[in-house]
């Protein structure tokens, strides 16, 4: 218990830790470095390290007032809220002054990952609009990423990496010539929920160009059409859309729109053209299928062997086109703020203000509002022309892997995507732009099959390894941001972003609690202390002037004495001193003289501190008593010491104090403490001896009240401390009786109770002393035994047994009946009952 009071009273007169937030060595030197070189670069000194960066800062201060709101009608529920999608309105109002700042941020390029710093050593004077510098400079640690430009995204269907045609012809084994019925169609067929996709089943080519003619006419009439069993499209979900749909191979119904692009006629490359001409024998070959056309009427097999057939066939893999939205700009700061100081050994530290906190600010988070300062975020609009892609003309390719890499993303132009697929080389190109293109079969093979993403993913690849940029990689419109992709709850691809390399200018306000910034304002302050009058001549009056520069930079200053009444000369408005250069928290003695009869035996003037500016600081009022000398001291009015008799102070008005130089209020007298550390510990040590006082007293009281209504509680003890402990009583008679009592009054147990938890100690104390260092001593040769006591109750007390026994004796023979009684201890009893026992076994 004495430890835990030791430890309340050490937390009570012990002050605790200063809650300054102080920075790790490394970053104070960091910003002690940055400090100077701030420094340096202002003055244009060769220690000036200045960096190329594509960032630069434009700071803007300016020291203002807080506005009371206790002086206001503002409800007491009113309270900061932090908006996170919206500026807010509030601002920093606890505190007397506050420091606005701006910094401009200026974004050129890719900004650098690292920290930058920028210190306000100056700032401007609300009131003077003039730049000063402060003697507490501020630092503003900022980290930015990237600025990005998001781009959002909205699935719309899936196209084929590249759609191939595929010949067969009489010279490929097993083949029974073309069919493009549904029974058994050369090409197969592709069904949907039992259903034949239109258009799946190819087309034939004849060395009979009227045929071919006729067919193609028919095509273009339009073959059976599906009315049902269209799937829906998942767009937030392209992982659960039918990608074996008729609908991903260009049919779209009777509502399909037919967009048209720019056609870009490509033939394959695996063609030989030697085919489509006239060979040096005379032999001709169909120019699509490559098959000869000379012995059709030669031949026995049916006609349609002679026939080429050729089918659309697509590859495994597919890509996702999604539609590009309008990009959002997406700015994210890291923000500290610190701010230098000195503790009470002279020593300059940092503080944080944020108080180890890093302060998010940017697009997400426009606004941070706390006690001592507020934070907002703001950014000036981009023209949409400096965006990274156009979003209106682009559509984004992603390939459908189990591996995302944004390298692979393409974007296209609106005119080289099929949103039907009757389109031909477009990308998404289906089974009716390949099966009514017009003069199929006088084309060379893969007509209508050019653009496809894999022969665009090939052309920007070749490109690459040549070292010239690329037109379709998403990688070749912009700089990828570090994490490109961003993903929604589900998984899905929502958005992509990149870096936006143009011009992007943002802005930081702050407003800090600026109650201890010190402005070091040179010639701005000065107070006269002390004017002294000396009219003992009237002729050559003195008078002298003591001025306090009580700024923490110099001053240019002088004096000049105004004011002065009607019945003087006017000559005596226009002494004044000259300018003097007074130090930082120094004085300067001026000396002014009247060589001019004082026409006024008592008469008030004042005198006026003017800076080199010619700007007023200071004034106060002196007086001139005839053959008299007066004295204007600190806080106290002008007194004489003839007319006055006497030198008392008189208080000098608030008004006129402030208007001399002094600031705050009048000092009045304390008296001085002088203490170490040595007085602090005994004065605690007092304290807790106090303390443990009266608690004892405390509790011996509640022992001797709760003594008064219980005798055991009230009796406890206290045998202890008078020595009175007597051991168990066994009497041999009947009669006898003993009482359980100390012998003491009342109000003496009450009394011995109240001092009880003094004295108990001591008791104990004093028994375990007589135990420990007397227990050897016995008394061998006493005569008498404390065991056994005889008392005669005929007066007669035998000091000695023997003596008593022959006493007991002798009565017997003279018939004299004397009775007696005798205490023995629990140990005698003991003993006796053995004799008995052992007697009685005899």
């Amino acid at each position: 218990m004495y430890l835990y009071l030791l430890l309340i009273t050490l937390s009570l007169d012990f002050p605790l830790a200063s809650s300054v937030h102080r920075v790790s060595d490394n970053l104070r030197k960091k910003l002690d470095a940055e400090e100077q070189n701030a420094i340096c670069c202002m003055n244009n000194l060769k220690c000036c390290k200045r960096q190329e960066q594509s960032t630069t800062f434009e700071v803007k201060s300016v020291i203002t007032d807080c506005p009371n709101l206790k002086c206001t009608n503002w409800s007491k529920s009113h309270q900061i809220v932090v908006h996170n999608n919206k500026p807010v309105t509030e601002k920093l109002t606890e505190c007397n002054q506050k420091l606005l700042l701006t910094i401009k941020i200026n974004n050129e390029g890719m900004p650098s990952d690292k920290s930058q710093y920028v210190i306000i050593d100056h700032i401007t004077d609300a009131t003077t609009l003039k730049k000063v510098r402060i003697l507490n400079p501020y630092a503003v640690r900022i980290r930015q990423d990237p600025v990005l430009q998001v781009y959002g995204l909205k699935f719309e269907r899936a196209v084929n990496s590249e759609a191939k045609e595929t010949v067969y012809n009489k010279y490929n084994r097993n083949y029974r010539g073309c069919d493009t019925g549904n029974e058994n169609p050369t090409c197969g067929v592709v069904q949907n929920e039992g259903k034949i996709v239109p258009y799946s089943t190819g087309f034939c080519c004849s060395c009979d160009p009227e045929k071919n003619r006729l067919r193609e006419e028919h095509a273009n009439e339009g073959q059976w059409t599906l009315d049902a069993g269209v799937p829906e499209y998942h767009k937030n979900h392209p992982g659960e859309n039918d990608y074996e749909h008729y609908k991903h191979y260009g049919f779209t119904g009777r509502d399909g729109k037919m967009v048209y692009g720019r056609s870009q006629k490509r033939a394959d490359k695996s063609v030989n053209y030697q085919q489509f001409t006239e060979l040096k024998d005379g032999k001709f070959r169909q120019r699509r299928g490559g098959q000869s056309c000379d012995d059709v009427d030669l031949d026995s097999l049916p006609e349609s062997f002679h026939e080429s057939t050729h089918c659309l066939t697509f590859a495994n893999l597919w890509y996702s086109v999604y539609q590009v939205t309008k990009p959002k700009i997406v700015h994210r700061l890291r923000i500290q703020i610190f701010q230098k100081y000195e503790d009470c050994h002279g020593n300059t530290h940092w503080m944080d203000l944020t108080l180890g906190k890093v302060i998010e600010l940017g697009t997400q988070k426009l606004s941070f509002v706390d006690k001592d300062f507020v934070a907002r975020y703001c950014a000036e609009e981009i023209d949409m022309n400096d965006a990274a892609l156009d979003y209106r003309s682009l559509k984004l390719l992603i390939p459908e892997r189990r591996v995302v890499d944004p390298d692979q993303f393409m974007l296209l132009p609106r005119k080289m995507m099929s949103d039907d697929g009757k389109t031909c080389d477009t990308v998404g190109v289906g089974y009716e732009a390949f099966n009514k293109q017009k003069k199929r079969c006088a084309l060379p093979q893969g007509s209508c099959l050019g653009n496809q993403p894999k022969q665009l993913e090939e052309s920007d690849m070749q490109a690459e390894r040549e070292g010239r940029p690329g037109n379709y990689f998403l990688k070749f419109f912009g700089t990828l941001a570090e994490d490109p992709v961003g993903y929604n709850s589900t998984g899905q691809i929502q958005y992509i972003k990149l870096v936006y390399m143009k011009r992007h200018v943002s802005n930081l306000f702050f407003e800090l609690n600026a109650d201890l910034v010190t402005l070091l304002k040179p010639n701005a302050y000065a107070t006269i202390t002390e004017i002294y009058t000396d009219a003992t001549n009237p002729e050559k009056t003195r008078i002298i002037v003591k001025v306090t520069n009580s700024g923490l930079l110099y001053g240019v200053f002088y004096v000049r004495m105004s004011g002065c009444p009607l019945d003087v000369p006017a000559t005596f408005n226009n002494i004044a001193s000259k300018s003097v250069l007074i130090p930082a928290q120094h004085q300067h003695i001026f000396n002014l003289y009247i060589e001019y009869f004082l026409p006024v035996k008592d008469l008030y003037c004042t005198i006026h501190v003017h800076n080199i500016n010619q700007e007023m600081l200071a004034v106060r009022e002196i007086r001139i008593h005839r053959y008299d000398r007066c004295i204007c001291i600190w806080h106290c009015e002008c007194v004489c010491y003839v007319a006055d008799a006497g030198l008392k102070c008189y208080l000098m008005s608030l008004n006129s104090y402030h208007a001399a130089g002094f600031q705050g209020g009048f000092p009045e007298a304390t008296h001085l403490v002088e203490s170490s550390y040595l007085d602090e510990l005994l004065a605690m040590f007092f304290h807790m001896f106090i303390f443990l006082i009266l608690t004892l007293l405390i509790m011996g009281l509640i022992k001797a009240l709760l003594g008064l209504c219980s005798k055991e509680i009230g009796l406890w003890g206290l045998d202890t401390i008078l020595g009175t402990e007597k051991p168990d009583v066994i009497c041999d008679n009947k009669d006898c009786e003993y009482r359980n009592d100390v012998g003491i009054s009342v109000a003496g147990q009450f009394c011995l109770n109240v001092m009880f938890f003094f004295l108990y100690p001591l008791a104990l104390f004093n028994l375990c002393i007589r135990k420990f260092c007397f227990s050897a001593y016995t008394l061998e040769d006493d005569e008498c035994s404390c065991e056994e006591r005889w008392i005669n109750y005929e007066g007669e007390d035998d000091l000695c047994p023997g003596k008593s026994s022959k006493s007991s004796g002798g009565g017997e023979e003279h018939g004299s009946s004397n009775f007696s009684m005798k205490y023995t201890t629990s140990e005698d009893k003991s003993v006796g009952e053995n004799e008995s026992v052992s007697g009685l076994a005899k």
